[in-house]
């Protein structure tokens, strides 16, 4: 069968191929082999005893689950993300990455076992009456935007309870299958084996340990005495969906780039979504309002009104855009907050119902584009050596980009230390890859990140000058793929080209819709050799300049590079020495570049202006 991009839903090591044209594949990260903590061991948590009743739906804080409710370190991790219409915002996933988002098991690919769990700290339900009704409940749903557990293959989730004697007894157990929303669980605890002062519960999963596979998802965990047998709602309206981008077709943009056309960039609605738990209508009120994160402070308010929620309803909640933003600011990072405003009582005074009620979504103008949200829910990669895959952007005005931010995703081979070819194309020649026009091919050594969804940024070997329409992309150098986190709440999928044989082709793949976390960096940035570091700073004055440029700060040497990647000027300098670089003469007006590196070997690029 001739090679090509495969469209793979993750699965069995010999990878499912449905002949079509893009790879991919659940995301993972590099690690060793962990070691299962024993949750009879005694650990910090044997300090905390809770009461009832316990509550948790996870829109506290995304990330590690609730220390305050959870034992630490199951693997869990906590987002919006995975979830396909959830009954709050925020769910508890479990696949085969620990707590660091480093798999179970890297060495043995096909290898399963017990994963990801899920265990509360000790209750006392010692002096829990018979009669008092107890029961616990909670919402689950399979696959979600993540990987499907397999039934053939064994893949299941559980809910255990300790008993008296320190065991685990299976309370519920559900064998792997295909997406469907998320269904309402409701168990009693009758049994006087569980009503003791040191009860627990946990939930794990049994799947594939070599990598996010086999993806579980769980909500709303209720336990609480007083409860009725069919007892399916509680007063509850909880904000849900994420909400959506403040600028059309990216969640990042440069500043520069954004500001003179705000009016048409910025979205017509920005959406979220909220759901009604209770089995009636609620009139709810909700206001939208904007923050300026970078400067703390508040930009006005989007909207403020009032709706009925019918009962067991998601209702779509929306905002308006400003007319306009700031014109004085380098950076902002936009916050709005949908607050809403429920009238729901109290029904469980010991529980905070409301920390649901408020969701908040960001978008970037800084120094970078993106499609994506910044979340990775699957790995795309191609199926061939020396295949290429190219990401269009559009540059709305003319700059030049200095770095590249990856998500780079070890999947069944450690790749870490071998390396792919980095690529910008001013154009592809689609159809006939010889007439590609191509601005830049660096081999580059492949990095992973430190942590889930975080990406790695490539200096690139000179600055690259691009407007308008561009593309970066990769080559893959040998026959292990070269995976890149995937993010499936948005979609670029037009923008994504291949190329096998020496031909581009257009990703039409109704099935792979999404984005790649490949972002072009632009201009003044300031990084180390794999990560930003914006603590570090030089200054460069009087700019515009007339011919002579001082600089200032902790510079080791400095370059002077035209549009074109030129170095017109290469200086080095002593610590204490002043530092100038002189622009020769017949050097035309007109924008350039100073590539400093400090004395702790950063980089820094920043733009300059010459004007005689």
């Amino acid at each position: 069968m001739q090679k090509k991009l495969f469209w793979i839903f993750i699965l069995c090591f010999s990878h499912n191929l449905f002949a079509q044209k893009i790879g991919l594949n659940p995301l993972t990260f590099l690690g060793k082999e962990q070691t299962k903590l024993s949750t009879n061991a005694r650990t910090e948590s044997d300090t905390i005893v809770l009461k009832l009743p316990f509550y948790d739906d996870f829109s506290k804080k995304m990330g590690i689950p609730d220390p305050a409710l959870w034992e630490r370190n199951g693997g869990v991790f906590v987002n919006n993300t995975m979830g396909v219409n959830p009954p709050s915002q925020n769910v508890a996933t479990f696949d085969g990455v620990d707590y660091k988002g480093e798999p179970y098991n890297f060495v043995a690919p096909t290898s399963s076992g017990f994963a990801d769990y899920l265990v509360s700290h000790r209750i006392d339900m010692s002096k829990m009456i018979f009669d008092s009704a107890v029961f616990f409940s909670f919402y689950w749903q399979a696959q979600g935007l993540g990987d499907q557990p397999e039934l053939e293959d064994g893949d299941y989730l559980e809910l255990q309870f300790k008993n008296n004697l320190g065991e685990w007894v299976t309370q519920w157990k559900q064998a792997g299958k295909t997406l469907a929303p998320f269904k309402y669980e409701h168990l009693q605890l009758v049994d006087r084996q569980y009503f003791h002062k040191d009860f627990q519960f946990r939930f794990r999963a049994h799947n594939r340990l070599s990598g996010a596979y086999d993806v579980w998802n769980i909500d709303y965990v209720y336990l609480n005495r007083l409860r009725k047998f069919n007892d399916f709602s509680l007063i509850d309206v909880a904000a849900v969906k994420q909400p959506s981008s403040y600028i059309k077709n990216y969640w990042a943009m440069p500043m520069s780039h954004f500001l003179p056309r705000q009016k048409t960039l910025k979205t017509d609605t920005i959406r979220s979504t909220m759901y009604n738990l209770d089995d009636n209508f609620n009139a709810i009120a909700y206001q939208v309002v904007l923050r300026d994160l970078v400067r703390g402070d508040r930009l006005g308010r989007l909207i403020d009104t009032a709706q009925i929620i019918d009962f067991n309803e998601t209702r779509q909640i929306v905002a308006l855009p400003l007319d306009s933003l700031p014109k004085d600011r380098k950076k902002m990072i936009l916050e709005y907050e949908f607050r809403l405003n429920t009238g729901e009582g109290n029904p469980l005074p010991s529980v905070n119902l409301r920390q649901n009620d408020t969701i908040r979504g960001r978008t970037v103008l800084d120094n970078y584009y993106a499609y994506d949200d910044g979340s990775a829910e699957y790995g795309i990669w191609i199926n061939q050596k020396y295949g290429k895959f190219a990401y269009e952007y559009n540059s709305l005005e003319p700059d030049v980009i200095t770095h590249l931010d990856v998500n780079f995703l070890p999947l069944g081979t450690n790749l870490k230390g071998e390396t792919v070819n980095l690529y910008v194309w001013k154009n592809i020649g689609f159809g006939n890859s010889s007439k590609d026009t191509m601005l830049l091919v660096q081999n580059t050594y492949i990095t992973y990140p430190d942590s889930i969804n975080r990406l790695v940024r490539i200096q690139l070997s000179r600055p690259i000058r691009v407007q308008g329409k561009f593309f970066i992309g990769f080559e893959q150098l040998n026959e292990n793929n070269v995976v890149i986190g995937f993010d499936r709440n948005t979609d670029s999928s037009l923008k994504m080209f291949y190329n096998v044989t020496n031909v581009w082709e257009q990703n039409t793949n109704k099935n792979l819709k999404g984005s790649v976390l490949l972002r072009p960096v632009f201009g003044s940035v300031i990084t180390s050799n794999t990560e930003a570091n914006l603590e570090e700073n030089i200054n460069l004055y009087p700019n515009p300049t007339n011919g002579i440029l001082r600089l200032e700060g902790k510079i080791q040497s400095a370059e002077l590079i035209d549009l074109y990647g030129k170095i017109l000027e290469n200086k080095s300098f002593r610590t204490f020495e002043s530092k100038e670089i002189h622009f020769a003469e017949g050097l035309p007006n007109g924008l350039y570049l100073v590539r400093a590196k400090l004395e702790n070997g950063n980089f820094v690029v920043k733009k300059v202006v010459l004007s005689r």
